[in-house]
């Protein structure tokens, strides 16, 4: 990984088409360096993992939940946000909640069901809940996802088939309808996914903007090593942000944004990501489910620049499930 920065830093000089400066650099090496203390705290834990159905794990969940409403009502039911920032982004729209506890959730969800351990009400409501305040669509379509993969799996089991069949239909009724009493923002967040025309104008016109536009300036040579670390997008939808910058070093798509700096050599950093989660000390459904995450949210998140990509990586070295599936507890 730093074989790649010490080659990039120079190429970069002569790629760069919209100004090398030394933050845009320092915001673009995050990923590496992330990918880099994933790697060393693995080795750290080697011998120290947490077991992902431990009674220390499930009690976190429930803190999660917990403080999870509590920070959500704060946020919804006070002026708070006014007070810290003025932020048109905040200021406009109604505060959604999401925290690393989110995160966590999602993967204590994937955990459950990959050793095929029974889900009870209470405890689905513990993880779902803080996913469901997020207001993030696409933890949804994950959710749903892993959930249909993990369905189609069990086809060979007729009564297990039918049984997962049964739950995921009436949970997906329970979901539409809760959505349909949550507050206006997360509720129009959520319908909008049903509109086919709104999600296509959001994708091209929005999303997809600062990727066509560096498009149209690649030569030959940048489809296969891009125009450097640095690069930094015009992302039009912050103009209406006071003292925001409008240039970013990422945009929201992990796969655009890493093929604009390193052109088709950005696979070198997917293929990281991918043996790290091979690395785990966990079964094979876990390591696939988790996969699945990483591959749906690059589409509407560039994950890699967050710090959460750095909390999600601790998690996976730092827990562990058992290495064969637990048949004889049936999953939901």
């Amino acid at each position: 990984m730093a074989i790649f920065v010490i080659c990039y830093l120079p190429l970069s000089i002569l790629l760069n088409t919209s100004g090398l400066d030394i933050i845009s650099i320092l915001k673009d090496v995050k990923p590496i360096l992330f990918l880099i203390i994933g790697f060393v705290f693995f080795d750290i834990m080697q011998s120290k993992q947490i077991e992902w159905n431990a009674k220390f794990t499930n009690e976190l969940v429930k803190i999660n939940f917990y403080a999870s409403i509590i920070f959500f009502l704060i946020l919804n039911k006070t002026n708070l946000i006014g007070l810290i920032s003025n932020d048109p982004f905040f200021t406009l729209s109604e505060t959604r909640y999401l925290s690393m506890g989110t995160f966590f959730s999602i993967f204590y969800f994937i955990a459950i069901i990959a050793q095929e351990r029974k889900l009870g009400i209470l405890q689905l409501i513990y993880i779902l809940t803080p996913v469901f305040l997020s207001g993030n669509r696409t933890f949804f379509i994950i959710l749903g996802c892993i959930f249909l993969v993990n369905l189609l799996m069990s086809v060979t089991n007729v009564k297990r088939f039918l049984s997962r069949a049964v739950l995921f239909l009436v949970g997906g009724i329970i979901l539409f309808l809760g959505i349909l009493n949550l507050n206006n923002a997360i509720k129009d967040r959520i319908l909008s996914l049903f509109d086919y025309q709104l999600l296509i104008t959001q994708l091209t016109e929005r999303r997809f903007a600062p990727f066509i536009d560096k498009m149209a300036n690649f030569e030959w040579y940048n489809y296969i090593i891009g125009q450097g670390i640095g690069e930094k997008f015009f992302i039009p939808w912050f103009v209406y942000r006071a003292n925001i910058d409008n240039y970013n070093v990422y945009m929201d798509n992990i796969y655009m944004t890493l093929f604009v700096k390193y052109g088709l050599m950005s696979c070198i950093l997917f293929f990281m990501l991918f043996y790290f989660i091979n690395k785990t000390h966990t079964n094979k459904k876990f390591k696939l489910f988790v996969i699945i995450y990483f591959l749906i949210i690059g589409f509407t998140t560039s994950y890699m620049y967050q710090n959460s990509f750095l909390f999600l990586l601790l998690v996976l070295a730092g827990f562990k499930t058992d290495e064969k599936i637990v048949s004889s507890q049936p999953s939901s």
